[in-house]
């Protein structure tokens, strides 16, 4: 979690911060953090969005390759599937080269 933390501007990290003190289901947070902290260990680099307003739709974070780039969105939903993680890509074959 440091490593991920050292990457956040300080409004990411506050951002973080109130997210999991001022709400009742953190599994939303959590998840971003879970995916992060996966994308890290497989190498990639990770560039955090900064927040957005309501209705904004950006990504979380991109995470970036010396052959791979990723906007990785993740959406808690209720129900069986209770996540869904996004990835647009901006390199021609990287979906074939990464499955979730």
């Amino acid at each position: 979690m440091s490593n991920l933390y050292a990457g956040m501007s300080n409004a990411k990290r506050e951002e973080f911060r109130r997210r999991i003190l001022n709400s009742d289901n953190i599994s939303p947070v959590l998840m971003e953090i879970d995916m992060a902290a996966h994308f890290w260990q497989m190498g990639f680099d990770l560039e955090w969005a900064e927040s957005k307003s309501q209705g904004q739709k950006i990504p979380e974070f991109v995470c970036t390759s010396e052959t791979l780039s990723y906007d990785v969105e993740c959406t808690a939903q209720k129900g069986p599937e209770a996540s869904v993680l996004t990835l647009f890509s901006s390199a021609p074959k990287a979906k074939e080269a990464m499955r979730f």
